[in-house]
């Protein structure tokens, strides 16, 4: 097991990037990072997110000396975005100590396509087509997907899934089972994508735990839904459904390296509360294991991941401060070296980019009971349509005002 910390390397001095996500293809190693500048601008404080694309060649994921450049699919195709505007408060809303608004690209992941290439997952704020309507609607942020290194179909070859601008990913038809009428400022993050059969799947939630297979379009047409309570530790299960999050991409685990003699898709989920003082997020990450097909249910799920916290002695230098010290983030998964090596890229403190590398039987060995896919209870199968439901759609159109008085996140 060994902890490394990513020589990631920006042009503008002092810009920390930090939540890597970094995947092996190729014969290099990417990096999708993300960096915060927080601007005071009259009673807002404003987050003002990039994402950046680090390129290592070579078999090990060390970046240094290697370079990162900005990425943004919209200006690398000359596509002009508009961030929405965070709605204000109604009338008898509580007025929070600080207001906060965001604008940016957040915490981009990598994946890898078979046969396909290398593609991305990120969120944002809505886009807005009219500067006179400029507040957001029923969403704060949605997901969206772009293809970062494509080598499937040669020229003259057209493959949908060469994605030239973009993607929007929405739940469709399923979106009336998940958006409450009166939710306010939902926040769309951490689709979790996988590859089965050689069509795009994501994890979208995990209590419920809710799969998507989705167009090229990007809208969900099919949907399973299980419940894996019997599963999840007490401490996951005692947090609030809105403090449960998915997290990086999902790999598959073939049946020859597989511990269980089984394949199996392999995910991290987290969890965070606030244990020190409020404010002061703390993450707590798990490893579980997905069946290898439909209905994809959660068969096991391990114990906290050893994800190193703030230590003065190890981390000298460090620039955490009191509020960020404890924020661990893993944006990045993936198997190597023929199956036998996990990588966990992840955010420390707001600042550092790290990874935590182990041997496949190690990271198994952190299961604390049997494959065992008997105890998670499906609950739900359904085809849609491929087209949008009327609360996605709403989150597509980005131009009318918010409506309603409650906040649902879906992080």
């Amino acid at each position: 097991m060994a902890w490394l910390l990513l020589p990631l390397q920006y042009a503008p001095p002092g810009l920390a990037l930090f939540n890597p996500s970094v995947v092996q293809y190729g014969g290099s190693y990417y990096a999708a990072t993300r960096s915060l500048q927080k601007k005071q601008i009259g009673e807002i404080e404003w987050w003002l997110s990039g994402a950046h694309l680090c390129k290592a060649d070579g078999n090990q994921p060390s970046f240094k000396g290697s370079s990162c450049s900005l990425f943004d699919p919209w200006k690398d195709r000359n596509l002009s975005y508009r961030d929405c505007i965070k709605p204000p408060l109604k009338p008898g809303e509580k007025k929070p100590k600080k207001q906060r608004d965001a604008k940016g690209i957040e915490d981009p992941k990598l994946f890898v396509w078979p046969g396909k290439g290398v593609y991305a997952t990120y969120n944002r704020k809505p886009h807005i087509k009219d500067p006179k309507r400029p507040l957001c609607d029923k969403f704060g942020f949605v997901q969206y997907m772009s293809t970062v290194v494509y080598d499937g179909e040669p020229p003259g070859r057209e493959d949908p899934w060469h994605l030239q601008a973009p993607v929007q990913l929405s739940a469709g038809q399923f979106s009336k089972d998940i958006y409450k009428k009166d939710s306010r400022y939902v926040k769309e993050k951490n689709w979790m994508p996988f590859i089965h059969a050689g069509e795009l799947f994501f994890t979208h939630s995990i209590m419920p735990h809710r799969v998507f297979k989705v167009n090229v379009t990007g809208i969900a047409v099919q949907q399973w839904v299980s419940v894996a309570r019997e599963l999840l530790p007490d401490e996951f299960l005692q947090a609030p459904k809105s403090h449960m999050h998915g997290g990086p991409p999902v790999v598959l685990v073939g049946s020859s390296a597989s511990g269980t003699g089984k394949p199996y898709y392999l995910g991290v989920m987290h969890y965070w509360d606030m244990p020190r003082m409020p404010g002061a997020r703390a993450y707590h990450h798990y490893a579980y294991q997905m069946e290898a097909q439909p209905p994809f249910r959660i068969c096991a799920v391990s114990k906290e991941l050893p994800l190193r916290r703030y230590d003065s002695t190890i981390h000298a230098g460090v620039k955490a401060n009191m509020w960020t010290r404890d924020i661990n983030f893993i944006s990045g998964l993936q198997l190597v070296d023929d199956n036998k090596t996990v990588h966990m890229s992840y955010g420390a403190f707001d600042t550092d980019a790290r990874m935590l590398s182990m041997t496949l039987t190690d990271l198994e060995s952190h299961f604390v009971e049997d494959f065992d896919c008997s105890r998670s209870r499906v609950v739900k199968v359904g085809a849609g349509r491929g087209k949008p439901g009327k609360e996605a759609a709403a989150g597509q159109r980005g131009a009318a005002a918010a409506d309603g008085s409650r906040e649902h996140v879906r992080q």
